[in-house]
């Protein structure tokens, strides 16, 4: 009895329909058509799932079918084993029958089972086919273009072909005012994530067993699959071009400067600052980021930043004011001698010094050497042996140079102190150059020096303009004798051997004695209130010098 029941239990189990398909397979019971079934591309897709299907094959899906996708009891479709054990059942159920009876309805059911059998191999067969198509699925794209039935070698060849074409699209133009920088792929660095790609469109249902390759493969037709070509460039060119351009464009700032013309009645014109720019790298690199996750072909404005100059033309003007000037005599010099002043005053005529910048007599006018282009004459000024030499006479130009640079109140670095009292300049205030004897002063103020030296009738002056001095403040030169020795006694008899003085051998010009002195050179300085204050610069001693007879070379002619 409980046998009879637990029959029933699986009769009405059966006719219930508890065994329902799940929704993948439903088509088998609607009669549709298979959904998976790839569309007819070429003929590279074969019926595989017709019942002709070899041996081989049917063993093989058999096997899968075991490891991967065995129904469970409560999803077999009506027929096969739960046919065989609903028809023995009904026949324990049934009365008694003869054994021919009972023979020839057990070939009967073995004959249904045998049809039922076939028929759940030409179930599984169709749908297990998709797992055996030899190309992708229906429903996978890349970037909208949809790759459904081609190869995996006919996939590589599409997604290269793809990166190909927006490679040959992709250009960078970088602008800067009205000129352009264009790179191209190359120039770039450009990859593609092709052969990457054509994997990942290859695996699309090829992953998981074989019941997920199938959901997988179903799924693709609800909603479809679209990957992306990715185009990379390589950041370290695309920097180094930046910086590189960087180096064409980038521009210093130009401070205002002033032309400096001695002789003209305004001798100061002024040239106007200039912005500069620098490129801003990092900037320009990140928009060209940003573009290019827009698109593949972009123009990009290059940002720069602008550099102000320190110096305007409005902070010059003040530094072209009259600072000092200072002058010596040029009485009864002719010849070589004057030949030589004024060769030395041209090198020093329009000189600039800059802020904290040493001026130097002998760096501005050259050796007086043999090979120099000064004439040879007697160092008359300040050699008490008056021996003739190459640039007699350049001492009035450093003696011009040295008071303007006091009057200018600037320090003094270096300055040779003469042998003999000059004639034409202060006690205390000439000057001694040689190769090894130099006059040098600093320019300490915050604006540059501008020095004019030019001959003006029986004079040499010397002008010094920047800025000017505290208003209100004077200063002035004041050179004392202290004391007056003896003069050598005699006369020193000498020869005129370039004729400076005399020509013939029957003139004679004296040079009176030079007694030896002591003198004191001050600076003093006049304030706004009138007091004056006086500095003292140095007291120097001088030696004395015999009377000289100078006599001429050449005999008369008769």
């Amino acid at each position: 009895m409980a046998k009879d029941k637990k029959r029933r239990h699986r009769q009405k189990t059966v006719e219930d329909g508890l065994f329902e398909l799940p929704e993948e397979l439903r088509f088998l019971e609607t009669g549709e058509a298979d959904p998976l079934a790839p569309p007819p591309v070429d003929d590279r897709v074969g019926a595989l799932g017709q019942a002709s299907a070899s041996q081989q094959e049917l063993a093989s899906l058999q096997q899968a079918l075991r490891e991967d996708i065995r129904p469970s009891p409560q999803t077999l479709p009506m027929g096969g084993l739960a046919g065989q054990r609903a028809g023995n059942n009904a026949r324990k159920q049934a009365s008694p029958r003869k054994n021919s009876q009972k023979s020839k309805k057990r070939r009967s059911w073995m004959g249904i089972g045998m049809v039922a059998a076939a028929l759940v191999a030409l179930i599984v067969l169709g749908l297990t086919r998709p797992l055996r198509q030899e190309t992708v699925y229906v429903g996978v794209h890349v970037d909208g273009v949809h790759l459904g039935g081609m190869t995996q070698e006919e996939v590589r060849a599409a997604l290269a072909r793809m990166a190909d074409a927006q490679m040959q699209q992709m250009k960078v133009s970088l602008v800067l005012d009205d000129k352009s920088w264009n790179f191209v792929a190359g120039d770039l660095g450009a990859t593609s994530n092709a052969e990457q790609l054509a994997e990942e469109v290859w695996a699309v249902g090829r992953t998981g067993s074989a019941w997920q390759r199938l959901g997988a493969i179903r799924a693709l037709k609800r909603q479809e699959v679209d990957l992306h070509l990715e185009i990379h460039t390589d950041v370290s060119l695309m920097r180094q071009a930046i910086t590189q351009i960087a180096r064409e464009v980038d521009t210093p700032a130009q401070d205002a400067t002033i032309i400096f013309t001695p002789g003209n009645a305004d001798p100061f014109r002024f040239v106007e600052a200039r912005d500069g720019r620098m490129l801003d790298t990092e900037k320009v690199y990140q928009a060209v980021e940003e573009a290019f996750e827009k698109d593949i072909n972009i123009t990009v404005d290059m940002a720069y930043k602008v550099i102000s100059p320190e110096i305007e033309v409005g902070d010059l003007k003040p530094a072209t004011q009259l600072r000092a000037t200072a002058g010596v005599s040029l009485a009864g010099v002719t010849g070589d001698r004057l030949y030589n002043i004024k060769r030395a005053a041209a090198y020093i005529n329009g000189k600039r010094l800059a802020p904290g910048e040493t001026g130097s007599f002998n760096a501005w006018v050259g050796k007086r050497g043999v090979y120099s282009n000064y004439l040879s004459i007697a160092a008359l000024d300040d050699d008490p042996a008056f021996v003739d030499g190459p640039g007699g006479g350049v001492a009035r130009v450093a003696s011009a140079l040295y008071q303007a640079a006091l009057l200018a109140d600037l320090p003094v670095t270096a300055r040779g102190v003469p042998a003999l009292q000059s004639d034409y300049a202060l006690p205390g205030f000439g000057v001694r150059v040689s190769d090894t004897e130099d006059l040098a002063f600093e320019n300490n103020t915050p604006y540059p020096l501008f020095i004019a030296m030019e001959v003006k009738g029986e004079e040499l002056v010397c002008t010094l303009y920047g800025q000017p001095l505290a208003e209100g403040r004077q200063l002035s030169l004041s050179g004392t004798v202290l004391s007056t020795g003896e003069a050598p006694a005699g006369t020193d008899v000498r020869q005129d051997a370039h004729n400076t003085y005399v020509e013939y051998e029957d003139e004679v010009k004296l040079f009176p004695a030079i007694p030896q002195t002591r003198v004191r050179a001050a600076l003093v300085e006049t304030l706004a209130d009138g007091s004056t204050k006086e500095t003292v610069i140095s007291e120097e001693t001088y030696a004395g010098r015999a009377q000289i007879e100078l006599h001429g070379t050449k005999k008369r002619s008769e």
